[in-house]
């Protein structure tokens, strides 16, 4: 999967859900990265390597590094809402970067820790816990184009949660009945909003 655009990631889960009963599916492994794998911040970052040597000493600059985070914000939203696990390696949470193993690998950097997106992944565990939706709710595409998507995850105690991801520098109108909550930010919205610029949220209709 890449935030290119949302087309692939489309597709993919179009094929998870036509190919594996629902059991499975709700029990796979969603996962960014591996100890076999670059670290997905250095991945979303963009800046190759031709060789190890380079690896070894190659970071992203303060600027590279926020615009990366970023995006790995929008990938654990996904990777958290999504049909499946979530499943994170060590050190994603804290922004740890490295290229392919062995630089992958590097211990747990306790020392610089990313106090912000440490935040935003428990916040979001901690979404995810308080909505057993996530667990065996049904997933539905409400919407989507190459840039933008929004799903529907539902259970069978009639409970629903609204996810978007917007990964493009353009805006979207959501137009909906009814109060709703951003779970991430707690901020409560009422008929109508704004998707803005590179931006996500968790939305579930107020009672």
């Amino acid at each position: 999967m890449t935030l290119g655009n949302t087309t692939q990631l489309r597709e993919t889960i179009d094929q998870l859900i036509d190919n594996y009963p629902k059991q499975t599916l709700d029990v796979l492994m969603n996962i960014l990265g591996t100890h076999d794998t670059s670290r997905i911040l250095t991945v979303l970052g963009g800046k190759t390597c031709s060789n190890k040597d380079e690896m070894a000493v190659t970071f992203l600059s303060e600027r590279e590094k926020a615009a990366a985070k970023q995006k790995l914000m929008m990938a654990a939203v996904l990777q958290f809402t999504l049909p499946g696990v979530p499943c994170i390696f060590y050190g994603d949470e804290n922004a740890m970067e490295g290229y392919r193993d062995p630089f992958c690998r590097r211990c747990f950097d306790w020392d610089n820790t990313d106090e912000e997106l440490l935040a935003f992944y428990r916040k979001l565990g901690e979404i995810r816990k308080k909505y057993p939706v996530f667990a065996d709710g049904t997933y539905r595409e409400v919407f989507a184009d190459s840039n933008c998507i929004v799903y529907e995850r539902r259970n069978h105690k009639d409970q629903t949660v609204y996810i978007y991801v917007n990964n493009s520098f353009g805006t979207y109108n959501m137009r909906f009945d009814g109060e709703f909550t951003e779970l991430l930010t707690d901020k409560v919205l009422s008929k109508t909003m704004t998707c803005g610029a590179n931006s996500y949220g968790i939305l579930v209709k107020n009672k």
